[in-house]
């Protein structure tokens, strides 16, 4: 979501006229007689204004007339869906409450426990930990499930009504439930010597003084193997950019030499137009083109341009991006390509080219409608004005193409089912220490039976399309030559699936270290013990980083 930058230009004023002069009172007068005649006339002469009168005719008559009782507040929500659903998928009605927690999404804090929660059978899986937030000092670990809040039992809520339950006031006390699995040392068999995936959980409440949490918008942040500066920033709000901008300084002061600077904005959603707009400032000279905004007059068309140098001293810019890039990470990665100031490596992004408003009513809620089109250097735009679906974008191309490898679709489906967070509560010393000593064979074994017993199945794109090769060629295929050979086709993907645990144990190693580092300790130490020096994406990018330019970051 993006919202646009206030304009001072465009704030309502007031100023008290002077009373008690004919002068006023016949200007007054004047321009109320003009005002009312040139709107009639204005209404009389537009079609789409006459149309749009005729429904509010119709719905004053309904609510007049209809001798039946009226809903009101069903009616209005069947009509707002239909009004918006005519225009974009960006574009919708707010009500009080919707609006209420998005402005304090944007606001860069909100009071609550600092944690993350996901909808599990048995409560609510704690899937993070804020490192500054309330529930981090109480106890609360990454794999926890919460059961209860005070009196309320958590046990089948979503997490949007969970979240509403455990966020209130600062300062006011909530006793959670929750429930641990009991750390094993070791891997357990049973009589039959198969791994045993039997848990047993541990029951706690703890007592947790909710507490403004801040938005942490930059969460990992460090040096490289071979001295470029890594930033993952997660998303565009409310202070996202202060945010990058303290961790940068950290890292040049750390590493005065370093030799670049690389930006991971891969999954990040966008957020604030006017952050993104901020940090594009930072990397570009002045009086560079930032952003164009096209609306649908033209006076809505404006642009914004760079108001200050360049404060990395030309540093070569590495920004990491894949589909899930969208909006607002859009505008600040379509502003460097475009200015010749950084590389773009990954897939194509979203293709968000389009800017939204929030205009309020006086009952608390909101409309969140499209306003404008966003277009770069050159006038390139995401979404084409006059494209016949206004929210169909075509994203920015990467500079250079790369499938990143932590993408793979089955350490996603992996992380879906939460199970590596699941299995890293109970082996969480296990983890670390087969990790250290670089001895992991048993520990992926044990992960992989217990991914199995817990109804995981993976099928992959290759054996997919090995397996309807060898249906085609078993049913139009005419040579027996071809049904032979999609038939091996098939039977060598079907191997292949069947060790693709084995194929991928680094990556899955990797990945339950960094979260069993992270739960013993914190996500930074984790981060900068585990992916940083290891992760294959970050230190391919570092390479294209560093061979694209030797110039040395100022300190």
């Amino acid at each position: 979501m993006t919202q646009t930058l206030p304009d001072d230009t465009s704030q309502e004023q007031s100023k008290e006229l002077p009373a008690g002069t004919p002068a006023v009172a016949f200007f007054l007068l004047s321009m109320i007689f003009a005002l009312l005649t040139g709107a009639s006339l204005y209404v009389i002469s537009s079609p789409q204004l006459r149309k749009i009168a005729r429904f509010e005719g119709t719905v004053r008559a309904i609510m007049a007339e209809y001798p039946e009782d009226i809903d009101a507040d069903e009616f209005f929500k069947n009509s707002s869906d239909a009004i918006y659903g005519t225009l974009d998928r960006y574009s919708r009605y707010a009500p009080k409450k919707a609006y209420s927690q998005t402005v304090e999404e944007y606001s860069g804090s909100y009071a609550g426990l600092g944690v993350s929660i996901v909808s599990q059978s048995q409560g609510l899986l704690i899937a993070s930990v804020n490192p500054d937030g309330p529930a981090r000092v109480a106890g609360v670990k990454l794999g926890d499930i919460l059961i209860s809040a005070d009196s309320i039992d958590l046990v089948g809520k979503s997490t949007q009504q969970a979240s509403e339950i455990l966020r209130g006031k600062s300062g006011d006390t909530v006793t959670v439930g929750l429930i641990r699995p009991r750390a094993q040392k070791a891997l357990t068999r049973n009589r039959k010597g198969s791994l045993s995936i039997q848990v047993i959980y541990d029951t706690t409440f703890l007592p947790i003084a909710r507490a403004a949490v801040p938005l942490r918008h930059v969460t990992l942040f460090g040096v490289t193997p071979n001295g470029a500066l890594y930033i993952k920033l997660n998303d565009f709000g409310s202070g996202a950019f202060a945010q990058f901008k303290s961790a940068l300084d950290s890292l040049r002061k750390s590493k005065p030499d370093s030799r670049g600077i690389l930006i991971d904005l891969r999954y990040n959603p966008g957020g604030l137009l006017s952050e993104s707009l901020k940090l594009a400032d930072y990397f570009l000279p002045d009086e560079t083109l930032l952003l164009g905004e096209k609306g649908k007059s033209r006076w809505s068309r404006r642009e914004f341009h760079g108001w200050s140098d360049d404060q990395t001293d030309g540093a070569p810019v590495v920004i990491m991006v894949n589909r899930f890039s969208a909006s607002a990470s859009e505008v600040f990665s379509g502003a460097l390509k475009y200015a010749g100031r950084a590389t773009l490596v990954g897939d194509t992004t979203f293709g968000k080219g389009l800017i939204q408003e929030y205009n309020s009513f006086s009952d608390g809620s909101a409309s969140k409608l499209t306003i404008g089109r966003y277009y770069f250097t050159g006038e390139q735009y995401l979404n084409q004005p006059g494209a016949k679906k206004v929210d169909s974008g075509s994203g920015l191309p990467p500079d250079i193409h790369y499938q990143f490898k932590t993408d793979g679709s089955l350490m996603q489906e992996l992380g879906r089912m939460m199970l590596f967070t699941k299995f890293v509560a109970r082996y969480q010393d296990r983890i670390i220490e087969a990790y250290e000593s670089k001895s992991y064979d048993d520990i992926v074994s044990e992960f992989h039976h217990t991914a199995t017993e817990s109804g995981f199945t993976y099928r992959s794109e290759l054996l997919q399309r090995a397996n309807d090769l060898y249906l085609w060629a078993s049913v139009y295929g005419t040579e027996k030559k071809s049904q032979q050979i999609s038939d091996r086709i098939l039977s060598k993907a079907e191997t292949l699936e069947g060790n693709i645990f084995e194929m991928q144990k680094e990556r899955i190693i990797r990945r339950l270290a960094r979260l069993a580092f992270e739960r013993r300790d914190n996500e930074k130490a984790a981060f900068l013990k585990v992916t940083l020096p290891n992760d294959p994406d970050i230190l391919t990018c570092e390479k294209i980083l560093l061979d694209s330019d030797t110039t040395k970051v100022g300190a």
